[in-house]
Parts: C-alpha cells; structure tokens; sequence
C-alpha cells in the first residue's frame, strides 16, 4: 500500500502516538490515516495532496493512544449509583442490590442504565465493556446507538434473575443473543457465572459447553474475599479455583474476576489453565473486599485487565481512575514504586483487556490493519506539563476531562468533549426521575 496515492476517510497528523504494540512504538511527529473503520497507516508524519483525506486533524500537543477497555462491569447499575454504600459486600448485595434488582430491573430500565453508562464511559475513553447482568439486548440496543462496543453477557445464577428463571432459560437466551449478534460490528457475547457461591458444578459445566460449542468466553466473580475463599474450604476442601476447575469451566477462554485471594498455587493454575484476570481496585476498595495480588499475577505470567465493576459499587465508570488507582496500591501494597511502570499500567488497561478476550488482533493497540479505535488527549494543559514521559503523565497525572475525542470503527463518537448526535440532557432527566422511586 503506497499512502501517498490512496484516499482517506481521516488524517490525523502531528500528534505524539503511543502504539501500545509488543514493541511499546512510539512516534513523536506521526500520520494516522483511517479508512474504511481501518488503520491504514501509521507511522512519520506524511504530506498528503489536497483533498485526499476527507478530513485533516492537527494533533499537535494531542497524545493518542488507543481506548480503555474495560473487562467487567454491570453497566446497568448505575440506576444504583450511591444506593447502600458503607456496608460489607454480602450485606450490600442480599440484603440491598438483589431485593432491589427484583423489584426494579426491567428492559427499559437496564436500557436507561446502561445509556447512563456508556455516556460516562465515553467520555472517559473506553472503548469497549463487558457486561454480566440481565437483559443483556436492552444493553446491546444502549450500544448500538451510542456507538461503543460491547461484550454483552447474560448472567447465570442458580436462583431465579429478574430476567430468566432458571440457568436452562438463561442458556437457551444466551443462544438467541448470539444468533441475533453473530458478526456484529459492536457486539459480541460471553457467558457469565455469577459466582462458585452463587453456581453448582453442574451449572458451570453447562456453561462451559455451550461457550465451547459458541466459541465464546466465559466469566465469573472469583476469590473476591477472604470469607468466599474460607467458605469454600470449609465447605468443599477446596479454593474458589480449583472448584471451578472440576467442572471444566476454568480454561483459556476463561475471564475470572476480582481475585483478590489468590494463593501462589491458585495463581499457578489459572496459568496452567490458560485463564486471564480482570481486577477492580475501586470496588475493591469501596467494598473493603481487599488487594488483588496484580503483580504476583504478572509475574507468574498471568494476562491481568481492569474492569470498573458497576457504578453501584465503584461509583464510576472511568477505567482511567481504576488504572491509576491500581498502579498506586500496588506500589503500597509491596512499599515498592517499582512495582508497576506506567508504561506495562497503560498496557494492563488497554492491550490486556484484548487479549483476555482474545480480541487482541482487531483492538488494544493502534497498528496497522486493526480497527481504527483510538482518543485524542488533549496535552495543553497545566497538570499536563512539561511531558518527560508520556506514560507517567497518563497514569498519575491524567483526567477524563483531557479525553478531547473518541474514534470508534473510524467514526468520531466523541469530538471536542461532545458526544455525536445525542440528547444527553434528556436521558439523565430520566434516571434522576428513577432515582426519586428507588425505596
């Protein structure tokens, strides 16, 4: 491909690239032209003739790197932002969350959440969630009109859900979901395990044959406290996960969440079983679950993501304040602050959250043939200044307000802090007059 001859939907040019490619490439001058939802090429700063890209971006003093991805959440949730905080985790969710979804969660209210959601996460420059609560088409219709891509995935639990009665139903849904969103620009599917607590063997062993038989994910809430953990040796003579992996469940197309409690040989087997992580530090925190051992998991070579979790319990849904605060309380947690670099934090919440959902050849990194995803941050800031290392002024300096555009599929879904085409005024009018009913 001769770049001086094609045409282009858009060149961004002059802007400080961070690839976040194995090479960690950077390109302090660059070109980044875009065609057909595809990066064409990136690279030196090209001349091109007049008229030959559609639209020309000056991205001087711009970083761009690609989106956030965050690998868990339950965006709906955010209909209970600030509903119970202060309280343990198994009081919060059976005494409060559950009593609540029951007699709250529907399709247009998942569909009000999760638009809720994917504005606040916009504008926070993620590109892509994974989702696990109910109603999971309601998510995807939030997706598709806003133009975020989503990993929609139904969660199974042995009790009934305000969406399904049974796992069977909850099965036999998953399967409509994917024969609806087979080869979908935006969406795909996982099949979410709430939890060993909350799922039998059998449950999980029907969950891992239909992702098998989909070739989809599967995810689960794993060792998220110290009393599951201790539960589950009480009660099975074993850990959260070597219980799962009687039933088959644990494999490499296995997504496991929190994991706060994991022992040295835990850890070992989520390898051995080709498994990868998603840690949530602010839920974490804000729940006292604990501190996932991130770096232990990095260094046993585990693949390690950050999600947000739901707003009910985080209460945001910015990836970027995650990452920050992960990198910080692993630095505390070893009295280490070399714990993490900011350079392998910034790949923990990009490239990493492709590769634990094996997306990694289309998204996480800004090269060639991907998908055009990427932000625009604008560095003409106080709290941005001087640059001496671009990494280090994401992770501890940053703010989601810097976040000038998104470009998701080669479309602007967020320009100049606008989001394209949308009455955001209108759609938060709605959940703040849900807000009034919640009891």
């Amino acid at each position: 491909m001769n770049p001086i001859i094609e045409k282009y939907d858009i060149h961004i040019q002059h802007a400080w690239v961070l690839c976040l490619d194995s090479d960690f490439t950077e390109y302090r001058d660059s070109s980044i032209l875009i065609k057909d939802g595809k990066i064409a090429y990136i690279g030196e700063c090209l001349t091109l003739e007049p008229g030959q890209a559609s639209e020309n971006i000056d991205g001087s003093r711009k970083l761009v790197i690609p989106p956030f991805f965050n690998g868990h959440s339950h965006i709906a949730m955010s209909l209970f932002r600030g509903f119970r905080n202060d309280v343990p985790l198994k009081t919060w969710l059976e005494d409060y969350i559950w009593p609540a979804e029951q007699k709250y969660i529907n399709p247009d209210n998942v569909y009000l959440g999760s638009m809720v959601s994917g504005i606040e996460m916009i504008r926070a420059g993620c590109n892509i969630f994974a989702d696990m609560y109910f109603y999971e088409e309601s998510v995807a219709q939030a997706a598709e009109e806003l133009g975020i891509r989503a990993i929609i995935g139904e969660a199974i639990l042995s009790f009934p859900t305000p969406n399904k009665k049974t796992p069977a139903d909850g099965l036999r849904y998953t399967e409509i979901l994917h024969k609806t969103y087979f080869d979908h620009d935006l969406i795909s599917l996982s099949i979410p395990a709430h939890a060993p607590y909350t799922c039998s063997l059998e449950i999980l062993e029907d969950i891992s044959a239909l992702a098998k038989e989909l070739s989809i994910p599967t995810a689960i809430h794993l060792s998220e406290t110290s009393s599951e953990v201790e539960e589950s040796i009480d009660k099975f003579g074993l850990t959260p996960p070597q219980y799962i992996a009687q039933s088959g469940f644990l494999d490499d197309h296995c997504i496991c969440h929190h994991c706060n409690f994991l022992s040295d040989e835990d850890m070992k087997l989520l390898r051995k079983k080709g498994a990868s992580v998603i840690s949530m530090p602010n839920s974490n925190m804000l729940l006292a679950s604990g501190i996932a051992p991130v770096k232990e998991m990095l260094d046993t070579g585990l693949v390690v993501g950050v999600g947000t979790d739901g707003a009910a319990s985080n209460n945001n849904q910015s990836v970027l304040n995650d990452l920050q605060q992960l990198v910080r309380l692993q630095k505390v947690k070893h009295q280490d602050p070399t714990a993490i670099s900011a350079r392998h934090a910034l790949s923990i919440g990009t490239i990493n959250g492709a590769k634990a959902y094996r997306m990694d050849k289309l998204l996480g990194s800004l090269e060639e043939g991907k998908a055009a995803d990427m932000i625009i941050i604008d560095t003409d800031k106080p709290h941005m200044q001087p640059i001496f290392d671009p990494y280090a002024q994401i992770i501890y300096s940053m703010q989601e307000s810097d976040i000038e555009s998104l470009i998701i599929n080669g479309r602007f879904i967020m320009r100049e802090r606008v989001i394209i085409s949308f009455d955001e005024e209108r759609l938060l009018a709605r959940a703040t007059r849900f807000s009034k009913n919640l009891k």
